[in-house]
């Protein structure tokens, strides 16, 4: 079985599970997983998902509804692309609305897979007292959402987004519902007893 079959699989609703998540003793991630067997109805069939080389995961044992691999997706942005700053040079007359807004439109550009606390400078109290002051860093990410970022606020405040540098990676992003691997690639393997 290949990647793209069991992902097809999957979708079938095949009563799919994550039995495990481990590691391997060369350090890549492997999960096993049980569906329905397509051949023997009242049957059970195991995969073992290998991937290798995993930048990181999010991925836990439980039911798995949707199966999908990418090669362009939001949770790549932190592995390849180019990469940016927002700094501002004025204080807002709301630190807590450019705060809120800043976490929508990281939500929205990051579509809900990253947390937008993980690009703001510091925790929230943090972020508003560096809004308090007139001067500093706002945010640092993937530059495309900088830019919206940047967009967004610049009616609040006086803010310049500076590209820094480009992230080049050939990872992939497998996502099994709402949870996600990113890693060099995958290899299928039955595990069928």
């Amino acid at each position: 079985m290949n990647l793209q079959l069991l992902i097809e699989t999957v979708f079938e609703d095949l009563d799919a599970r994550v039995n495990s998540v481990s590691f391997d003793e060369n350090g890549d991630l492997r999960l096993e997983i049980e569906c329905d067997s397509i051949v023997l109805p009242e049957g059970r069939r195991q995969v073992e998902l290998k991937c290798v080389q995993p930048r990181e995961f999010s991925v836990t044992a439980g039911y798995v509804g949707n199966i999908a691999q990418f090669e362009d997706h939001a949770l790549l942005r932190n592995h390849r692309g180019p990469q940016a700053q927002v700094f501002f040079s004025s204080a807002p007359k709301s630190p807590a609305e450019v705060f809120y807004l800043a976490h929508r439109v990281l939500t929205s550009e990051l579509q809900g897979w990253r947390d937008p606390a993980d690009y703001l400078n510091g925790k929230p109290e943090e972020v508003w007292k560096h809004l308090v002051g007139g001067f500093g860093l706002l945010a640092r990410g993937p530059s495309a959402a900088m830019a919206a970022l940047a967009s967004a606020v610049d009616s609040l405040l006086v803010v310049k987004v500076i590209e820094s540098h480009v992230l080049r990676s050939t990872a992939m992003a497998l996502t099994l519902d709402n949870q996600f691997v990113i890693c060099e690639s995958v290899e299928v393997s039955p595990n069928d007893g």
